[in-house]
């Protein structure tokens, strides 16, 4: 896939820079990085650039009907649960959700904190070290090791080893063994994000080794191993019953009578989800839900957000060629410059052919409450 370097070098050729034979110089790398995020961050709430469906789901406390809603170990809800080298952040909106009563939630994760928010059972020596969600070392010797008890070990299973490594000079290993012993090593020497797919062979003491030397100046802030095929978190199928939930505005979640705490009813109902600075979600529920109650969204997230030059841009291909002529529009003033006539009707037919292959219903409608007379609920003795 198509690296945000890649397609920053590719769309500020369209513009002649830094002109033939010539390399990127850094200041103008990181000033269209940031052109591309804003380019990114902005149209993923379009209805034409649609980044991607997800499910997300949790399990909930007792009476607490407020929760906050986003990436990070701060919030009550973790979007970045979800994803792969990245992981979601707050929904853009909330698709449609439920509550499942009578089932749980599988997680398919093989390495203990594997995105290094806490030492967890990780064994470090020398140099090595975890801290601000990574493991690193910086030109130093050392090791982090740690045990993966759950693999397959009758060599019948294939594993996806996903790695995300910021490598700024030297080399380091990652190493998978059986008893100690290495029956498979990798050796990155360069920044990005790392896929394999690797069979666990028979054996015992199955660990994970990742190794610096002296001259390695590296992080890594993903190391993860899960059946190939799998999704981290999963919901089993055929288990629990599921009750929908309605999505209602602000002024008739103001409206409720009873709100959280010491409502009557068993489980959520409604539910009010707003997006506050910073990508941070807050859900609201006008009742509080029974422990153990899974919730379910189908969430609309913006799944092709960078962060570094070496990250992939998850678009589909109808999109590349908008993007690529898009930033270099977003970028042409700067350099005093700008598309030509050709360029920009590239640029619109790009975007044309965009829409049409993510256009989205309409459901646009009348409330509900225009439509038909209020009822008295028995669950929270009120008029809906």
């Amino acid at each position: 896939m198509t690296t945000a370097n890649e397609l920053i070098a590719r769309a500020l050729r369209l513009i002649n820079v830094p002109g033939r034979g010539a390399s990127l110089a850094p200041e103008d790398l990181s000033n269209a990085l940031l052109a591309l995020q804003e380019l990114l961050d902005s149209e993923a709430v379009s209805k034409q650039f649609v980044p991607g469906i997800r499910r997300h789901f949790f399990t909930l406390s007792a009476a607490k009907a407020i929760y906050s809603y986003g990436a990070g170990s701060q919030f009550d809800l973790r979007s970045d649960d979800f994803g792969n080298f990245v992981g979601d952040p707050a929904p853009i909106q909330l698709e449609s959700g439920f509550v499942r009563q009578g089932s749980t939630i599988t997680n398919n994760e093989q390495v203990n904190n594997y995105r290094f928010g806490n030492v967890g059972t990780w064994i470090l020596t020398g140099g090595m070290a975890i801290s601000n969600n990574v493991i690193a070392a910086t030109l130093a010797v050392g090791t982090g090791t740690v045990a993966v008890p759950n693999v397959d070990l009758t060599g019948a299973t294939t594993y996806t080893l996903r790695i995300r490594a910021v490598v700024t000079a030297g080399i380091v290993t990652i190493a998978l063994r059986n008893n100690a012993a290495a029956f498979i090593t990798y050796s990155l020497d360069a920044s990005g994000d790392y896929q394999f797919d690797i069979v666990w062979p028979a054996g015992t003491v199955p660990t994970i080794l990742v190794t610096s030397a002296i001259t390695t100046d590296f992080s890594i802030s993903t190391l993860s191993l899960i059946k190939r095929g799998l999704e981290r978190l999963a919901l089993p199928d055929g288990q629990g019953t599921d009750y929908p939930l309605v999505p209602i505005s602000q002024v008739d979640y103001n409206r409720l009578g009873i709100k959280g705490a010491g409502s009557l009813a068993a489980r959520p109902y409604r539910y009010l989800y707003t997006r506050s600075a910073g990508s941070a979600g807050d859900l609201r529920f006008d009742q509080t839900p029974t422990a153990g109650d899974i919730l379910a969204f189908d969430v609309l997230v913006n799944t092709v957000q960078v962060s570094q030059p070496s990250d992939t841009i998850g678009l589909n291909p109808e999109a590349m060629k908008w993007l690529r002529y898009a930033l270099a529009d977003n970028v042409s003033g700067e350099y005093g410059k700008s598309l030509d006539a050709r360029q920009l009707k590239i640029l619109e037919d790009a975007w044309s052919q965009l829409a049409t292959s993510n256009r989205r219903i309409n459901t646009l409608g009348v409330d509900a409450g225009l439509l038909r007379r209020g009822r008295w609920s028995i669950n929270t003795g009120e008029f809906r």
